[in-house]
């Protein structure tokens, strides 16, 4: 009995994460500071537009995407705190799951 119970709690955890919400940051810098001597790219801002537009496409709705072009500066701080949101941002599907 216990082995059936065990079985079935692996089984509704696995179901879980096949249920997960998926999310994307997409970030693409294009512009740099003149003093280190990298050129400004053209492309970044594109490439992520082109794999925003794929994700949702597949069904992807949760898209946080970072461009110079955008209306948010895309600076170390803007990064990180991107970064910080989607890891602060519960999963519903795994809180759900309590065992």
């Amino acid at each position: 009995m216990k082995i059936l119970l065990l079985s079935f709690a692996t089984l509704m955890f696995l179901a879980g994460f096949a249920q997960a919400e998926t999310r994307a940051l997409l970030i693409g810098v294009s512009d740099y500071d003149e003093s280190i001597g990298l050129s400004n790219l053209r492309g970044p801002a594109n490439d992520v537009a082109l794999l925003k537009h794929v994700l949702e496409n597949r069904g992807v709705s949760d898209i946080t995407a970072l461009t110079n072009d955008g209306p948010i500066a895309t600076t170390r701080a803007t990064i990180l705190t991107a970064f910080g949101d989607l890891a602060a941002t519960p999963n519903p599907a795994i809180l759900s799951m309590s065992i």
